[in-house]
């Protein structure tokens, strides 16, 4: 499995660049027969939150481990 990271600087957010990344994001895995896309977001971090529900994002019952 292939894991990307993409993240918006600070000093960019609130200027349309997530929701541009969403939809490239989205069309590149439609485009490319990708089933599933997966994200990583930090508890606190409401405004990613609600830029992927926006998006129709939904949040998993799951919870994240790692070792070590």
């Amino acid at each position: 499995m292939n894991k990307y990271e993409l993240y918006v600087n600070d000093n960019f957010q609130g200027k349309g660049i997530g929701k541009e990344a969403m939809k490239f994001v989205k069309e590149f895995a439609t485009k490319n027969d990708y089933k599933k896309i997966v994200l990583e977001v930090e508890p606190h971090n409401e405004r990613a939150i609600h830029l992927y529900e926006k998006e129709n994002f939904r949040k998993h019952k799951r919870d994240l481990m790692l070792f070590p």
